[in-house]
C-alpha cells in the first residue's frame, strides 16, 4: 500500500467513525486536544500525522489504535525481522534513541485478528506513568531481556529475563525501565487494542 492510500484510508476510516458518533469536526477537536484544521486535512487524506496524534484520537474516540490501522495490507503469515511494523513510540517516552525510548512492532501480520504480539524494547527510565493503559481484555507479556516494573493497579512487580506477567486489561497499567539498559519484551493483547 503506498503512503497516499495508507492516508487516504486512513481519512475515511476517522470519518466514519467520527459520522458513526454524530460528532463535528469541533467535537472531535475538543475531546482529542488537536485543532480542526489538522482533523479536516486528515479526513481528507492530507498531512501526516504522527503516533501521538493518532494515540490521542484512538483515545477520544474510544477505539484501539489498531482501528486506524486495518486498511493496511499484510497478508502473509510470517513477518520477518525487517518487515514488523513499527506502531512508533508513545507519548511520554521521550526522544526516542537506540538507548532511550520505546518501541513497539507488530509480530503479527495486522490487527484484524482476534490475538496482538508485539515485540516492545524500553530504553533506560523509559516510562507509561503519564499515560497509564486501561482497556478491555487481557495481556500477558515476557521479558526477554532486562528489566521492567509493572504497575497494576495498586500492586509494582519487578520482572526480570525470562518472567512473565498476567494482566486483565481494565485495570490501569503502566511500565518502567528503572535499569541503565534496555528492556525487552514479546507482548500478547487480546482483542486487539494498538
Amino acid at each position: 500500500m503506498t503512503d497516499g492510500k495508507a492516508l487516504a484510508t486512513l481519512g475515511s476510516s476517522l470519518k466514519r467513525i467520527r459520522a458513526e458518533r454524530n460528532w463535528t469536526l469541533e467535537d472531535l477537536a475538543r475531546e482529542s486536544g488537536l485543532s480542526t484544521g489538522m482533523l479536516s486535512q486528515m479526513e481528507r487524506g492530507a498531512g501526516n500525522p504522527s503516533f501521538k496524534t493518532l494515540y490521542r484520537l484512538a483515545n477520544a474516540l474510544r477505539v484501539p489504535l489498531g482501528y486506524f490501522l486495518v486498511g493496511v495490507d499484510r497478508p502473509d503469515k510470517v513477518v520477518k525481522r525487517h518487515e514488523r511494523l513499527s506502531l512508533g513510540h508513545l507519548p511520554g517516552s521521550g526522544k526516542k534513541t537506540k538507548n532511550k525510548g520505546l518501541v513497539y512492532e507488530l509480530l503479527t501480520p495486522d490487527l484484524n485478528g482476534a490475538l496482538e504480539l508485539l515485540w516492545i524494547e524500553y530504553g533506560p527510565g523509559a516510562t507509561t506513568a503519564p499515560t497509564p493503559f486501561s482497556h478491555q481484555g487481557e495481556e500477558c507479556g515476557v521479558i526477554v531481556e532486562g528489566t521492567l516494573e509493572v504497575y497494576v493497579g495498586d500492586e509494582i512487580h519487578t520482572l526480570e529475563t525470562g518472567d512473565s506477567v498476567y494482566i486483565q486489561s481494565a485495570t490501569p497499567h503502566w511500565f518502567r525501565n528503572p535499569a541503565s539498559k534496555p528492556a525487552k519484551m514479546v507482548w500478547a493483547i487480546t482483542p486487539p487494542s494498538f
